[in-house]
């Protein structure tokens, strides 16, 4: 078997495997972008100075609540057998939340600043 059919195969398996996590991946994201645009509003706003330091946050910030998402989905579907209570990926669940959460405290605050 070539090697690339091999990263082929690997790579449409953690795809495949993280579908059902689509949506709430998407949903975080969409949090992190709606307080980054008010974030850069705010700044706008207040003419703060806006750095590129600054900006790397948001993209440290994008890959560390999905990489966290995607850490917690296998732990709920392996370990915790799927269904805690009878809700599906509940952990997994309440991890987006508290995520979500997280951000909208954030986007409270730069509306108050504004």
């Amino acid at each position: 078997m070539k090697t690339s059919t091999a990263i082929g195969y690997f790579l449409t398996s953690i795809i495949v495997f993280l579908t059902p996590i689509a949506p709430l991946m998407v949903v975080i994201a969409l949090a992190i972008l709606i307080d980054t645009f008010l974030g850069l509003y705010k700044a706008f706003k207040t003419k703060t100075k806006i750095t590129s330091h600054k900006l790397s946050r948001v993209a440290f910030k994008v890959l560390f609540y999905e990489l966290l998402i995607v850490i917690l989905y296998p732990i709920d579907v392996y370990i915790m057998g799927g269904s805690i209570y009878g809700i599906e990926h509940l952990l997994t669940k309440a991890g987006v939340v508290l995520l979500v959460f997280i951000e909208a405290l954030s986007v409270d605050e730069n509306i108050r600043a504004i």
